[in-house]
């Protein structure tokens, strides 16, 4: 009825090999932390999928109605997330505001919102497949496959043999320090499809992004 697994500081474990499954307020989450939040965590094989969908013996969404495959608060990292599907959450897929967060051979798929949300310093996307924003609803909507917003100048962002798929259109395909366009930060773009079928869905750079954008 709330979290599948709720920890606000945590230095050290490792989530193998699970399904956390129907969680009312997300699979894998907590309130900041106190102490660097999280710290040298391994998510590796596991399934996040289908937050919201039940709550209290019923069908969801309870009284929170985004509730994230994984979604943290601020926290010092590393964090690695390596070989997990995440699908059918009625918020974002991967929403992380860690930093050294490290994201690969991952599929986020058919989530409601944002696929992959990313805010902290030194983070990378690899190896990984991002598709169906709006799980199946075909409104137009402000949410993304990739999203990269953050108020410490200079951070670094790397993103290197990453497929999206959208044909929804009609938005961003990606955002990038769309709430803080004059903080700059650096982004590196390596080897990656971006397939927007859809309608007026270019991709969104801030004016203050330092990018290189190769292959």
């Amino acid at each position: 009825d709330e979290f599948g697994i709720n920890i606000s500081d945590v230095n050290g474990i490792q989530i193998l090999n699970s399904q956390i499954s129907y969680c009312g307020f997300g699979c894998i989450g907590g309130p900041e932390g106190q102490e660097g939040g999280w710290q040298n965590v391994l998510i590796n094989r596991c399934i996040l999928s289908y937050s919201g969908h039940y709550y209290q013996g019923k069908r969801g969404p309870g009284p929170y109605d985004r509730p994230d495959g994984f979604g943290i608060e601020t926290s010092n990292g590393p964090i690695e997330i390596a070989n997990t599907l995440v699908e059918h959450n009625r918020g974002d897929g991967i929403d992380s505001k860690a930093e050294n967060t490290y994201i690969h051979h991952c599929i986020v798929a058919n989530n409601s919102c944002d696929g992959i949300k990313l805010w902290g310093d030194n983070s990378k996307i690899e190896n990984t497949l991002i598709y169906g924003r709006g799980d199946g609803k075909r409104e137009i909507t402000p949410w993304s496959a990739i999203v990269i917003s953050t108020e410490k100048s200079n951070s670094s962002f790397l993103i290197i043999n990453v497929t999206v798929d959208d044909e929804i259109g009609n938005n961003y395909l990606m955002y990038v320090q769309y709430d803080y366009p004059d903080i700059p930060i650096i982004l590196t773009m390596k080897n990656n499809i971006l397939s927007a079928r859809g309608p007026n869905s270019p991709i969104f750079l801030g004016n203050s992004v330092k990018f290189k954008i190769e292959n």
